[in-house]
């Protein structure tokens, strides 16, 4: 199970640097600090393993009615994970057409995952943000979610930090390239062991 137990600290280290593609103006960014994840309880990790097993349908009739309603449960006990994966359930990413998509939805779970401290919240929560998908669209923020999310040690945060910084969208410090780098690089071997 992906679900993340380590402790994320609030990040606030150097301020960061973005250009726009269309301007040569630079302004701050400061990263936005991720709280600590909270540590759920063995309840709240067995919730999310049903949920999970109705979903996939290993060992049990597939119901996902049932395991979304158990994903709900997790998150109200504070599953940051449980929220990230309602998110995406509503989300246009979703694999399967089994729940209705609605982005405004998608993009509430994110905001509460990423205010429990789950990175990869975090990470969908900026691309909802940049794009304007079920609100409102600001790039300063998304790219300080981005940001913070990469801090936080989402992989995929990082993957596309990196990204954006070698087309030269974002500006990061060296510190950080060697971080988010060292991310990336797993992001990648993950990507091709599937």
């Amino acid at each position: 199970m992906e679900q993340n137990k380590t402790k994320i600290a609030s990040k606030t280290t150097s301020s960061k640097t973005r250009t726009t593609s269309s301007k040569t103006r630079e302004e701050k960014i400061a990263p936005t600090p991720i709280n600590e994840e909270k540590a759920t309880s063995p309840e709240v990790d067995d919730i999310i393993l049903q949920a999970e097993k109705y979903y996939s349908g290993a060992g049990v009739k597939k119901d996902i009615k049932k395991s979304l309603d158990l994903f709900r449960k997790a998150a109200q006990n504070g599953s940051g994970y449980a929220c990230k994966r309602l998110g995406l359930e509503y989300s246009d990413f979703a694999l399967d057409d089994l729940t209705p998509r609605n982005n405004k939805v998608a993009r509430e779970w994110f905001e509460k995952g990423s205010k429990l401290g789950d990175a990869e919240s975090t990470f969908y929560l900026s691309q909802f943000v940049f794009e304007g998908w079920g609100g409102e669209k600001d790039e300063k923020k998304a790219t300080e979610l981005l940001i913070s999310a990469a801090h936080a040690k989402s992989k995929s945060a990082a993957h596309r930090v990196i990204k954006l910084s070698k087309k030269g969208n974002i500006k990061i410090s060296d510190e950080d390239k060697r971080n988010f780098y060292a991310l990336d690089k797993e992001f990648g071997d993950n990507a091709r062991r599937k």
